[in-house]
């Protein structure tokens, strides 16, 4: 240890979003709204999160007020023994959302006290800069760029908020000039997108080509613009591993009624023949075994 710190000094930022005390209590509980602004891979049950593999951190749950306050123990894994936990604790300020034209909305407070290595404080003091930043893009339904990780091509896609890919869905339609088909494979892509909204993140190409669905780091398929669901398997097996793989693939291929090209590197499965019930839990099953591996 290098430098020290008087142990509880803190770190502490505030921020503007024009947004409600309500979603911003979800942003900052909810181990998928988690997912989508501070780190890829968030489990509340195992009190853990992590900006990328091997690099767990500790955080549970100490006190929460409904709508105005949250506190988190706050301890990585890697840190040498006699490091003792830090404590986040996020405040919301309510500053009139009904106002909101004018400006005015929600003011986060975050303090995380506890530091006693000033290398570990410096380093968390940039974390939270790029994580507030990114809270407050999402919530206001800007296209933002994640910042932990270096593994995804930033320089392509952003993450983006419902509304955003309801309106590429849309022109799916609209570019097609209503022709039948592609009508159903926009409602039916629409109806599985709000089915599975709740089980990762949606991240468009800058050209508008192409929205990706993404559990954490975890590319599950892809939609393109002609109205077609794009699934990567050579992807989903190193997910998967083989055996898992083998079994969801052959179960996709007789739910959806469809040919599956597993030794190709990718499938292209039209929109309008899409089965949206079935696809809907295909889909879900494939999450969460991604998540058991």
């Amino acid at each position: 240890m290098k430098d020290t710190v008087e142990e509880n000094q803190s770190i502490h930022h505030s921020i503007k979003i024009n947004s409600s005390p309500v979603l911003l209590y979800r942003a900052i509980t909810s181990q998928t709204e988690l997912r989508k602004w501070w780190a890829p891979r968030v489990i509340n049950s195992r009190g853990i999160i992590a900006y990328s593999e091997g690099n767990e951190i500790e955080m549970r749950l100490i006190q929460q007020e409904t709508n105005r306050m949250v506190r988190y123990s706050w301890r990585p894994t890697t840190w040498p023994e006699n490091f003792p936990e830090t404590t986040i604790t996020f405040i919301i300020e309510d500053c009139g959302v009904s106002r909101n034209k004018t400006g005015e909305g929600v003011r986060l407070l975050v303090l995380h006290d506890g530091w006693v290595d000033e290398n570990e404080k410096t380093e968390q003091e940039k974390t939270w800069q790029q994580a507030l930043l990114a809270i407050k893009n999402y919530l206001e339904g800007k296209k933002f760029k994640i910042w932990w990780s270096t593994e995804i091509d930033e320089s392509k896609f952003q993450m983006i908020k419902f509304p955003a890919l309801k309106q590429f869905l849309d022109k799916i339609d609209k570019d097609n000039k209503g022709k039948p088909e592609k009508k159903l494979a926009s409602k039916n892509i629409y109806d599985l997108c709000r089915n599975i909204e709740e089980q990762g993140q949606w991240y468009m190409k800058g050209e508008s080509s192409e929205v990706e669905f993404r559990n954490g780091e975890r590319k599950i398929f892809s939609i393109l613009k002609n109205g077609n669901i794009l699934f990567c398997w050579r992807e989903l097996e190193t997910l998967l591993g083989k055996k898992t793989f083998q079994f969801l693939t052959n179960r996709l291929s007789l739910e959806q009624n469809i040919d599956i090209h597993i030794g190709k590197s990718q499938d292209k499965i039209p929109g309008h023949l899409l089965i949206v019930e079935s696809l809907t839990q295909w889909l879900i099953d494939v999450i969460h075994q991604c998540g058991d591996n």
